[in-house]
């Protein structure tokens, strides 16, 4: 009988141990007030399984969107983006670029690794994304922690602490969400 008891045990905690649910890890993550009632958030995402964020939710604010800049015939425009891939061997980056464009990390294939270039280099880059925090209930302040609860296709929901900074170099200009 005790055989047996663990023979299932092996079986039952080698199926559990092939079937694990992705680990999702957050770094470099913060957030920025915008203008008015928006604000904006960056972070890095790494994974040990092929998975995808499906949502992201908070209370500070009425909606939470992770939008996608894209160029076309010379006009950038802004789409809602409502699923975003991460890959086991390539950190997914949606952070505030040094510089206007897109920027890939060195070695990862091209549509791999986006980031995004918000205000600081000469406006939106194209192709790339960010998060937005739609209705802010309050301005965000420096030094305060904004979380945001983060659904996966696979693995289980994650709240991750954003801290906020003030935006790098420059005042808000005009608001590129306003359409909002």
């Amino acid at each position: 009988m005790f055989s047996k008891l663990a023979a299932i045990a092996a079986v039952f905690f080698a199926t559990a141990t092939m079937a694990a649910d992705p680990v999702i890890r957050f770094s470099d993550q913060y957030a920025e007030p915008a203008m008015g009632k928006v604000g904006v958030a960056f972070f890095t995402a790494t994974t040990t399984k092929d998975d995808t964020i499906t949502g992201v939710t908070s209370g500070c604010c009425e909606a939470v969107e992770l939008h996608r800049n894209e160029m076309s015939n010379g006009v950038m425009r802004m789409r809602k983006v409502s699923r975003l891939p991460i890959e086991k061997e390539n950190p997914l980056l949606v952070q505030r670029s040094k510089r206007s464009g897109l920027s890939l990390a060195p070695g990862t294939p091209e549509g791999t690794t986006i980031t995004t270039s918000l205000g600081g280099g000469g406006g939106l880059a194209g192709d790339s994304l960010h998060v937005m925090l739609i209705g802010l209930k309050q301005p965000l302040n420096a030094g305060d922690i904004v979380p945001l609860t983060f659904t996966f296709e696979k693995a289980p929901p994650q709240t991750v602490e954003f801290t906020v900074k003030p935006r790098e170099g420059k005042a808000p200009a005009a608001d590129p969400h306003a359409h909002h």
